[in-house]
């Protein structure tokens, strides 16, 4: 699930959201020296929300809405289920600073 999407991004910022004794939720991010940020999202709510909804995605049998905020340059990709080992059935996929085939091609690397 938290493969790094490329050998050029490294572990920015990692954030685990606890509610019990157990996390609930995580977000990880990786960055680019070009400025490029992509992150993982599993149990996070209220951080994904685009203007435009774009063709879904289908990785590995695991269909996703995609969708793009022009103004913030940034993509979405949004499960309806997680995958297995996720710690909440919320998951999503963001990334800034790609096109769309770039966003799409990382989705399925971490997925």
């Amino acid at each position: 699930m938290l493969a790094d999407p490329s050998p050029n991004f490294l572990e920015s910022d990692r954030l685990n959201v606890a509610a019990g004794p157990d996390p609930s939720g995580l977000r990880v991010t990786w960055s680019d020296p070009s400025g490029r940020e992509f992150s993982i999202l599993s149990g996070i709510e209220g951080e994904v929300g685009a203007t435009e909804s774009m063709d879904p995605i289908n990785v590995r049998g695991h269909v996703a809405t995609v969708s793009l905020d022009r103004a913030a340059d940034t993509y979405f990709a949004v499960w309806h289920e997680s995958p297995e080992g996720s710690p909440c059935s919320q998951y999503a996929a963001i990334g800034t600073g790609f096109s769309e085939r770039e966003f799409r091609t990382y989705v399925e690397r971490v997925r």
